[in-house]
């Protein structure tokens, strides 16, 4: 069975945004939809993140979705972690400081090679979803970043469907 591991951002929680309607639409006999509150939301600390998502097991089963700041935790356990994902999945993410506030989850860099090995699909599946609305299928649109593009630059060129995209 496949795992979608969703991770939220700050000031945010399991029940917000489009996380509900994603595990409601994906929890079957194929997918089983994992979407924890991390703890302190409003205040978030990474080391005490990465310390909480320590009793979760991922493996190649696994489909890591990281809303906001809830992407760089995904980074972070990809480059600490001895683990291989099958897929990552990024909703509005950033790896850099944002221009008007630092933010205490980031790490000061990331080795990008490593986190690469960890995530099978990792360079084809950093996804900026800029549109969320889906049939009851979980067909979005998805704007993806090209193969040659950095890490953390936005580039939106190649649409793809989410339902593809998970399976």
């Amino acid at each position: 069975m496949k795992k979608v591991f969703i991770i939220h951002g700050t000031w945010s929680n399991s029940e917000d945004f489009w996380f509900p309607y994603i595990k409601n639409n994906l929890s079957s006999e194929e997918f089983h939809v994992t979407i924890p509150n991390l703890p302190n939301a409003d205040n978030p600390e990474l080391e005490e993140y990465l310390k909480f998502l320590n009793q979760y097991n991922f493996d190649e089963e696994t489909i890591m979705v990281g809303h906001s700041s809830g992407c760089p935790i995904i980074l972070s356990i990809l480059e600490r972690r001895k683990i291989l994902v099958a897929r990552t999945i990024f909703v509005a993410w950033f790896s850099r400081p944002l221009w008007w506030e630092a933010n205490p989850i980031l790490q000061e860099s990331y080795k990008w090679e490593i986190i690469q090995k960890n995530c099978r699909n990792f360079q084809k599946s950093i996804y900026f979803l800029l549109f969320i609305c889906s049939t009851i299928k979980l067909s979005f649109d998805v704007h993806g970043f090209s193969n040659n593009v950095p890490p953390g630059n936005f580039v939106t060129k190649c649409h793809l469907t989410m339902n593809s995209r998970l399976k």
